[in-house]
């Protein structure tokens, strides 16, 4: 038990910087039905929520509105593509769905890096790994991204209490981010366990090769997303919205959901690009790349199992959103 604990906090070192690509795309997707209903123009205000969320967050990002700009981290620009307007402010406002879909990347965007959260967040990766993941093993926990679901859900209802909409909307978005983020499989477990011990008889290439495997895989589903792809962009906009009891408990169900489906993600990888990732230590994943390997035709499984998985992230995503709904309709209700 030992050397497995030591093994995977060695892996977390070098893995858990990597994040789900994508997150406004699949926000975007699982709001496109109903987003006629969320039209409604909201007034942008000053952050103020200093003494209710002392984070901490890196001092070199700041919390003005930037609506209107590019706010894909630099990693994904090779991928992106414009999905729908973001237009600057208009009068200081801005529609609701445009709040939440935008604003659904920034927790990506430097606010949890550079931190000293804790002296074992070394374990995590750095600050930025443990505030995006959630590995278990035994008595071992790496990660709060279930924890920081809650905390902006908490916030959100704060500023929904004080009328301060905009703000509302901006904390459901990071929410959104990180109940995404733990969809993600390699952001619940780095590989196989039986895959793991492979690193202890070669721990440099096997650091790359688990690097590799998580990095594939955020990227080929941002690269599915942002081309619009159609089975992936029905599975979204088609999933039907969980029935949630809280933020907290749907961020663990989706996490143990995600979890389950390592393995599966993993030997598909391994299957049809077992030369690639685990021959070259350092592979290039660039839109040319993606494009050769869709095209020869080696990915319908992998898709399949794509599919199953954001399919579930969208069900979390759309019961989230009908229950911060209910919790707006009682506030209205004065309950």
């Amino acid at each position: 038990m030992r050397r497995s604990l030591s093994l995977l906090v060695f892996l977390i070192l070098t893995i858990s910087l990597f994040s789900w690509s994508g997150h406004d795309a699949i926000t975007y997707f699982a709001l496109k039905d109903i987003l006629d209903s969320l039209r409604t123009e909201v007034q942008i205000t000053d952050y103020s929520y200093e003494h209710l969320d002392p984070g901490p967050y890196n001092p070199a990002v700041d919390f003005d509105d930037y609506l209107g700009s590019v706010i894909v981290p630099q990693e994904d620009r090779g991928i992106f593509l414009p999905l729908y307007e973001n237009r600057p402010p208009v009068d200081g406002k801005a529609p609701a769905w445009q709040i939440l879909v935008v604003y659904s990347y920034e927790p990506d965007m430097g606010m949890d890096q550079e931190l000293e959260l804790s002296p074992f967040q070394f374990l995590g990766g750095g600050s930025q790994g443990m505030r995006h993941m959630d590995f278990r093993v035994a008595f071992l926990r790496v990660g709060e991204a279930t924890n920081r679901v809650e905390h902006f859900t908490q916030l959100s209802k704060v500023a929904w209490n004080s009328e301060d909409y905009y703000w509302g909307l901006r904390f459901m978005a990071r929410s959104l981010h990180y109940l995404q983020d733990i969809g993600q499989p390699f952001h619940t477990f780095p590989a196989p366990v039986i895959e793991l011990t492979k690193f202890i008889f070669r721990p440099s290439k096997w650091m790359s090769v688990f690097m590799n495997y998580h990095y594939f895989y955020d990227f080929y589903i941002g690269y599915r997303l942002y081309r619009e792809h159609a089975p992936f962009v029905q599975a979204i906009q088609d999933a039907p919205a969980h029935t949630l009891k809280s933020a907290f408990l749907a961020a663990e169900a989706q996490r143990s959901f995600a979890r389950k489906r390592v393995a599966d993600v993993y030997y598909e990888i391994q299957r049809i690009l077992r030369e690639t990732l685990e021959v070259n230590y350092e592979v290039y994943f660039d839109v040319g790349f993606f494009d050769n390997l869709v095209a020869s035709g080696k990915t319908e499984k992998l898709d399949q199992l794509t599919i199953e998985i954001i399919s579930e992230v969208s069900s979390y995503v759309k019961g989230y959103l009908n229950l911060m709904s209910d919790y707006m309709v009682q506030l209205d209700n004065g309950e």
